[in-house]
This record gives structure tokens, sequence and C-alpha cells, in this order.
């Protein structure tokens, strides 16, 4: 992982026919230590890096509210 300017790790942007459904959580994301506080920059850099409002939805809770109703 590489910082950029703005604080934000680097990561890759998914391939177009990726899915962005979650399969697997990662048990801790560097940064990320508060998610609530850090939210409202986690989705202004989202935007700015071009994702779209559906994959930025599935990244904000629509992928754990799914995984919710399947279990529960």
């Amino acid at each position: 992982e590489r910082m950029t300017k703005d604080g934000m790790g680097h990561y890759s942007r998914p391939k177009q026919q990726e899915d962005l459904a979650v399969t697997e959580l990662p048990t801790h994301v560097k940064g990320l230590e508060n998610p609530t506080e850090a939210m409202e920059n986690v989705i202004r850099w989202l935007v700015k890096n071009g994702y779209s409002d559906e994959d930025i939805s599935k990244i904000i809770g629509q992928n754990a509210l799914r995984l919710l109703e399947k279990v529960w």
C-alpha cells in the first residue's frame, strides 16, 4: 500500500467486469480504526476517484445489509 498526498492509501480500482460484492471482510484496514469518523472522507475519495453511486452504495453498507438479510 502506498499513501497518496491526501493520506488515503492507494488501492487499484476494480476492473469493469468485477463485482463489488463482498465475500470476505478484512480484519483491519490501516487508517480506518474508527470508520464512523472517517466515512465522510472515504466517500469523498470514492467520488473523486470515479466510483459510481451504485458502487459507493455497496461499499458503504449495501453489502453488509445484504449479508444480514441472508443470515438473520
